[in-house]
């Protein structure tokens, strides 16, 4: 092992299963990413996917003298991009000192035993003169838990802030869909197979698909496919594609019924 690289080894290990651990608990990580600025390089302990932006975690073992400075380098302006996101939020993460002397191969398990993490929203701070920010940051209030706690909060950021929106707006936006698509089937040649039962086919018929179609999002995002029996463990289980053929649609329901879910998928199809 080079020289130096042993003392990051146990940091190392802790950010994959940390990015693993925040995985399971639906949202979109990976860990140790190189990104490039015009500044030069950036590597990111780990990046978690938010909607449309993503937040960065710089983690570090306690004491953590140095880990504020590594977060504010994460706050450059342009600002970084990760899989098209910019890098609008940088959290910063201490794991306990004890964690340090673990072997790696106990990583995930004592992460995952682990109520003691601490961590801080790092802020861009605001100047006088009308400039939207500066490399100088400010401490959000911290927060001391497990993962589940770290994920939790990552959850209710996003949709505290106009990015998540507030599930009025949700509510809102679905209805607005469901009407838009009956209106669409309102227009389709020939009898509507559930005519004879519903006051509105057409409007329950994209119920349905809107359903089907969040559930799809769910399983792609939160399953954990390597519990899944053979011959489909560790099958993957793709997202709706936002502006999918109904031919492409229909051939991932068809996946997705080969392994189960029968009352949703049939139906929908």
């Amino acid at each position: 092992m080079p020289a130096g690289l042993e003392r990051h080894a146990p940091e190392f290990a802790l950010n994959l299963a940390l990015a693993d651990q925040l995985r399971r608990q639906g949202l979109e990580a990976e860990a140790e990413q190189r990104l490039r600025t015009v500044g030069g390089w950036h590597q990111v302990d780990v990046l978690v996917e938010l909607g449309d932006c993503a937040a960065a975690i710089e983690a570090e073992f306690a004491p953590a003298r140095t880990v504020l400075d590594d977060a504010r380098k994460r706050l450059p302006d342009p600002p970084l991009v990760w899989r098209g996101l910019t890098v609008d939020l940088v959290f910063l993460l201490v794991y306990p000192e004890r964690l340090k002397h673990g072997p790696e191969s106990k990583a995930s398990a004592a992460l995952s035993g682990c109520g003691s993490l601490e961590f801080a929203l790092v802020k861009r701070r605001g100047v006088a003169d009308g400039t939207p920010h500066t490399l100088a940051a400010v401490i959000g209030t911290k927060q001391t838990g497990s993962v589940t706690t770290l994920a939790e909060y990552l959850h209710g950021y996003w949709i505290r802030t106009a990015k998540g929106g507030s599930v009025e707006d949700s509510v809102e936006l679905a209805s607005f869909a469901i009407e838009r698509a009956a209106s669409i089937l309102r227009r389709a040649s020939g009898p509507h197979p559930l005519a004879a039962a519903d006051s509105d086919p057409h409007a329950t018929s994209a119920l349905i698909w809107l359903n089907v179609l969040l559930f799809q999002e769910l399983l792609s995002t939160n399953l954990d496919t390597h519990t899944l029996p053979p011959p489909h463990r560790g099958k993957q289980i793709a997202r709706p594609s936002t502006d999918g053929i109904p031919s492409e649609l229909s051939r991932q329901r068809n996946q997705v019924l080969e392994i189960n879910w029968w009352p949703i998928f049939d139906v929908a199809q």
